[in-house]
């Protein structure tokens, strides 16, 4: 571990001493000029013009007219923004003793659709720009944290209620399965949009987190729009192609190696593209390992959008996730090898003719394969395993703002599923005679049907501190032949100036996907859907935008699961169907000074599912979490990143070998999930520069996760040995979590 600190220490000092000493002995020039509204010619006022990277900047005045002094001689981006026009940056290059002259000319935004009011407590948002309200971490601040793969999902992860490992992108949201939580991005639904979905559901998520414009995470209470799932949504918005003005952007870290790029098409027109490939198998080769590891997946996004007018838009969209995952082991019976693939394809008209209506229809189509081999010696067991899924899907959401102090949303959704398994396994047994002839199951079915789904909900002002929200959603599958009614409410309180409590209450349900039917089980029929009750109570105070503080309570209730334990204490499976999950969370955010920024959270939670007459642990259940995160930015360009991150541990149930008559070994378990691993914790840390190279902006960071080698317990396993001849005993063995793990990433803007 030693030895890494003293590599990032030497690093530190070797960059950032002579840009400190650089600064400070800088000489000074001049910025100056005027802002204008392109279509007019008009000088515009209050426009705020920031030296990005540094504390500079100025407002313009009633013509338009701006002044920065005392800019050190450099290279930097000049960004101009105002409320209703599109933000606009261009390269400056500054000169010791010279001024100089600048001609902006600002373009008016579409008309875009503003609801004001907020009553959904369990509300965090990421936003690409950093002057939001309503956001608990600007996007800049994601990008600064260290986390794994420079991944969104990993990101939010570190917000309070939200349950991780180090192995998993996924979300665990107050007690639920990662499952449960519904994703979007541009209105478009994704079903696992991870990769390396064989190791723990999924190592990285198929999402470029430099698309996202705007994240938003709802871990409760949500309103009745979002449907089908039981615990959160992750609603992500990607940014628009124009954004990026034509520029490239090319970027490589430690598994990843990215290509970003997009801009206008005329006056109307936008395109966007994104490319990413994974070279883990690359590295991995590299490596002498005893057992040949594969992981190779790629992810392509795009979107063309085209304003027809200043009321309507259209845009085409289409995603793709490729995955192939092999795993060569000693013995050819545990080999395995796996190939993921899932299209998207969808087409979205928004029409906005004022702020008071917004429209959007969206029509798709998803293609997803699934192909998985499991064993290649064919004289012992083996299994193949076949999938492919088409969805076929309608979307339409309108919003009428009745008036400043109503907000009234309607919607409905329909999708058509045709499906398709086809699942081979062989199994050869042994038994009191020798060896048995193989037993083999051969599962072919082709399930289809459709969902239907409608809500409406109304946002209101009761008083002028009581807002309200309340909605109903109405679910229908055809496959099962199950409807679900589901009433929700939300109310929210002004107790002072920036002061709100806010409180929500509903009914959700979620039904089984057809994609998750478990054939290699025996299981061919779906299940009723799952439900859930959420009673959710908030606290939220924000004198200022800079400061925020936090706490809300929560209690769910599972009226339904489908879930499946193994209890090996009693060799036989058990099915709850009840649980529950309720905790306290808190929050607290303060932007210092423009050098200082730090948040801390901290959860307390307990989550249990029933089985017969008793009530038991979730295999993810932490009762105390917490997390600290400080950023300081000693001078423009830098930044230092640290986070430290402790919960309680998972729950588990312990397995040991004692000795038993004839030479033999005999498993003694304990009650599911009656013991708890040792606490986690982990300190990571994240150095990141940006600067402008020949007129290109560079930017780089090198991180160390778990930088005091902290060794988080995993897993205790019995793994066999042979102790003489043909002699075979279990030992046991301590699995950890991820160790110190050093890595980097580059990016460039063309």
């Amino acid at each position: 571990m030693n030895k890494y600190i003293i590599i990032i220490v030497i690093y530190f000092l070797y960059y950032l001493i002579p840009s400190y000493a650089f600064y400070n002995s800088a000489e000074f020039g001049t910025v100056e000029g005027n802002v204008f509204i392109k279509k007019t010619k008009m000088g515009l006022e209050y426009v705020n013009i920031v030296v990005m990277n540094t504390e500079l900047g100025a407002v313009s005045e009633n013509n338009g007219y701006f002044i920065i002094p005392k800019v050190p001689a450099g290279n930097y981006y000049l960004r101009f923004s105002f409320v209703g026009y599109e933000t606009y940056t261009t390269l400056i290059k500054i000169e010791t003793g010279k001024t100089i002259n600048l001609q902006v000319n600002l373009r008016e935004k579409p008309i875009e659709f503003i609801d004001p009011i907020v009553v959904t407590p369990g509300r965090y948002t990421v936003e690409k720009t950093e002057s939001a309200a309503s956001q608990i971490l600007s996007r800049k601040q994601i990008e600064e944290m260290p986390h794994l793969g420079e991944d969104i999902y990993r990101a939010v992860q570190m917000l309070p209620g939200l349950a991780s490992n180090d192995f998993t992108s996924q979300l665990y949201i107050r007690g639920g399965e990662e499952d449960e939580v519904l994703v979007r991005i541009d209105g478009m639904e994704l079903y696992k949009p991870f990769h390396i979905r064989d190791f723990e559901g999924g190592a990285v998520s198929a999402l470029n987190s430099k698309l996202i414009k705007k994240a938003e995470l709802l871990t409760g209470g949500y309103p009745s729009e979002f449907g089908d799932k039981m615990s959160g949504v992750f609603n992500l918005t990607t940014i628009d192609g124009k954004d990026l003005k034509g520029n490239i952007s090319t970027a490589i870290g430690l598994a990843t190696a990215e290509f970003l790029f997009g801009g206008n098409i005329g006056e109307k027109g936008s395109y966007l593209l994104s490319l990413r490939r994974g070279y883990l198998d690359i590295v991995l080769g590299l490596i002498n390992m005893e057992e040949e590891l594969s992981p190779d997946y790629y992810d392509i996004y795009g979107k063309y959008k085209y304003w027809l007018n200043d009321n309507n838009a259209i845009s085409f969209n289409y995603l793709r996730i490729g995955d192939h995952f092999r795993w060569n082991r000693d013995d050819p019976a545990d080999n395995f090898d796996t190939k993921y693939s899932n299209d998207y394809f969808w087409t979205s008209w928004q029409y906005i003719p004022s702020q008071k209506f917004f429209n959007r229809a969206l029509f798709s189509y998803v293609r997803g394969n699934h192909k998985r081999y499991l064993g290649f010696d064919p004289t012992r067991d083996r299994a193949i395993d076949f999938q492919n899924f088409d969805v076929f899907g309608f979307t339409n959401d309108a919003t009428f703002a009745i008036s400043d102090k109503n907000i009234l949303k309607i919607g409905v959704n329909l999708k058509n599923y045709s499906t398709n398994y086809d699942y081979f396994e062989t199994e050869d047994w042994d038994g009191p005679g020798g060896i048995y002839p193989p037993d083999t199951t051969h599962i072919i079915i082709a399930p289809g049907g459709f969902k239907f789904s409608s809500y409406i909900q109304d946002k209101f002002f009761l008083t002028e501190k009581t807002s309200m929200n309340i909605g109903f959603r109405y679910d229908y599958q055809k496959y099962i032949k199950k409807s679900q009614f589901s009433p929700r409410l939300g109310l929210a309180y002004n107790l002072a100036k920036n002061m709100v409590l806010r409180a929500a209450w509903g009914y959700y349900y979620q039904s089984q996907e057809m994609a998750d039917l478990e054939v290699a089980k025996g299981i061919t029929e779906f299940e009723e859907p799952e439900n859930s009750q959420h009673y959710v109570l908030g606290w939220e105070y924000q004198p200022t935008e800079l400061f925020n503080i936090r706490i809300e309570s929560y209690y769910k209730y599972y009226g339904k699961l489908i879930d499946k334990i193994n209890d090996r204490k009693n060799r036989k499976y058990l099915y709850p169907d009840k649980g529950y999950s309720r905790g306290i969370e808190f929050l607290v955010r303060r932007q210092q000074s423009r050098k200082i920024n730090w948040w801390c959270g901290y959860s307390l939670s307990v989550t249990k599912e029933k089985i017969l007459d008793r009530y038991i642990f979730r295999d993810f259940d932490q009762t105390h979490s917490a997390i600290f995160s400080f950023s300081y930015t000693p001078i423009p360009n830098w930044n230092v990143n640290a986070i430290w991150k402790y919960h309680t541990g998972f729950r588990y149930t312990s397995k040991v070998y004692e000795p038993a008559p004839m030479g033999r070994w005999r498993a003694i378990y304990s009650d599911i999930n009656e013991l708890k691993f040792p606490p986690f914790h982990k300190l990571d840390v994240k150095i990141s520069h940006s600067r402008i190279v020949m007129n290109k902006n560079l930017s780089f960071f090198i991180e160390v996760y778990n930088l005091y080698n902290r060794n988080n317990i995993r897993e205790y396993r019995w793994p066999w040995r042979e102790v003489e001849n043909n002699v075979w005993n279990p030992f046991p063995k301590t699995e950890y979590w991820l160790p110190i793990i050093p890595s980097f990433g580059i990016r460039i803007d063309f």
